[in-house]
């Protein structure tokens, strides 16, 4: 079976590798954008240089070339969207990357006469904006309601940041943002400064409550007991030594139970 690899960021931890074997979830069909005699007259928004030609992007799809600076267009050859295209980046003059609306990425190795889709989230309704990328390989992705991705290798894979619960609530629409398939495992690494036995005594010191540091232990174990509960087949959590009472409150909130 195929595999593939992903990433999640939980609450501004270290980027987690998560292994994700390729589940049998049909892919929709990939719509091709089509060819337009005036494409060249069409909604375009962003142009970006790869060595001597220029590549333009715009609505239905459309990715542009031209090789005389700007007096003749052609379209390229095979772009697999019809999203509107927002933005785009080349590092250097044969490797680009380009977003869009569907949350859709393509990527190119021929100075964008062909073009392969290696992310796409139409149901995540987070349209990307805008991407930039220098000549290491690293890229980063923009768009609506706070969407930012990045990645390290052209595009061909890219890390998710932010607070991963919005990834992991078992709707369709967020089952993986990275690709069409659902999560199949997750190993996670939750913060355990409010969680270790280690830290115990600043919850009360002195002998009373401290509430905003107990506050912050139950949204510690909150986040923990996503993780626990997440609708996905196999869960490899780092368990710090928790303390009694982080033990009592995610067995009583979120029957999980007592180790």
């Amino acid at each position: 079976m195929p595999s593939r690899r992903a990433w999640v960021l939980c609450l501004g931890l270290p980027l987690i590798p998560v292994g994700a074997a390729r589940s049998e979830v049909a892919e929709p069909a990939m719509l091709f954008s089509e060819r337009a005699p005036l494409a060249y007259r069409a909604l375009l928004i962003g142009i970006a240089a790869a060595g001597e030609r220029l590549v333009a992007v715009g609505e239905r799809g459309h990715v542009l070339l031209s090789d005389d600076r700007g007096r003749t267009w052609a379209q390229a050859d095979s772009v697999p969207t019809q999203a509107l295209l927002t933005g785009v980046c080349f590092i250097d003059a044969r490797r680009g990357i380009v977003v869009g609306h569907d949350e859709v990425i393509l990527t190119t190795q021929d100075a964008g006469r062909t073009w392969k889709r290696t992310h796409y989230a139409p149901q995540a309704q987070q349209p990307l904006l805008d991407v930039a990328c220098n000549p290491r390989g690293r890229a980063i992705a923009v768009g609506a309601y706070s969407a930012y991705l990045v990645s390290e290798d052209g595009g061909a894979n890219h890390h998710l940041q932010g607070d991963c619960r919005k990834w992991l609530d078992g709707k369709p629409r967020l089952v993986s943002t990275l690709n069409p398939e659902p999560w199949d495992l997750i190993i996670a690494h939750p913060p355990c400064t409010y969680l270790c036995n280690s830290g115990v005594r600043w919850l009360a010191p002195g002998g009373k409550l401290y509430k905003p540091r107990h506050d912050l232990m139950q949204e510690a174990c909150d986040l923990f007991a996503a993780l626990y509960h997440a609708p996905i087949p196999h869960v490899c959590i780092e368990n710090p030594v928790m303390h009694k009472y982080a033990k009592d409150y995610l067995q009583s909130a979120w029957k999980v139970p007592r180790y």
